[in-house]
């Protein structure tokens, strides 16, 4: 039989590791689901979209400002950039952010799972394929169950309005 939890998350963006925190900071029993073959967390904006993205623009927003030094009484001489050297720059940056949603995983006590997720049913989680997790009330914990799924590719409305929701709904219950 599969572990059981009170919050199960597919997806490790922002909505989703937020989401997992909250719920762990909570005290609920969290499990948090992420496609990506290389086990790093932070989903599509984290990895390949708005950090990345916005690391490059730093980057050149950098190189503008350098070539405006001389206003300041500053001289650049030959200025230039190495691409892969930004390019490198773009990669820390994401990893930096990568390993801290890894560490507010683990401060959080919230299981990892790698693979792709998949509702299967009332309270079922698949990963590739396989039972993973399964999503349940446990005896006694004054929590109710819920589930959180988010992706870039979702249908509307299951991203963190939904999250807020059910973060909402699983808190403890009073006299507890």
């Amino acid at each position: 039989m599969a572990e059981q939890f009170d919050v199960t998350i597919i997806g490790s963006g922002p909505g989703g590791y937020v989401a997992a925190v909250r719920a762990g900071q909570l005290g609920l029993k969290v499990a948090i689901i992420e496609k990506e073959k290389d086990a790093r967390l932070g989903g599509t904006c984290g990895l390949r979209g708005c950090i990345p993205t916005k690391a490059l623009l730093n980057a050149a927003h950098l190189y503008q400002k350098a070539g405006e030094f001389e206003h300041f009484g500053l001289k650049v001489k030959d200025l230039s950039y190495d691409w892969s050297g930004v390019q490198k720059y773009k990669s820390d940056v994401v990893a930096k952010n990568a390993a801290g949603v890894t560490y507010l995983m683990k401060k959080n006590k919230v299981a990892v799972y790698n693979g792709f997720g998949k509702i299967a049913g009332p309270r079922l989680v698949f990963v590739n394929g396989s039972f993973a997790a399964k999503l349940s009330r446990l005896p006694d914990s004054g929590f109710t169950q819920g589930i959180a799924a988010t992706a870039k590719s979702c249908s509307p409305g299951c991203a963190s309005p939904y999250v807020t929701t059910i973060l909402r709904r699983c808190r403890p219950s009073s006299g507890s």
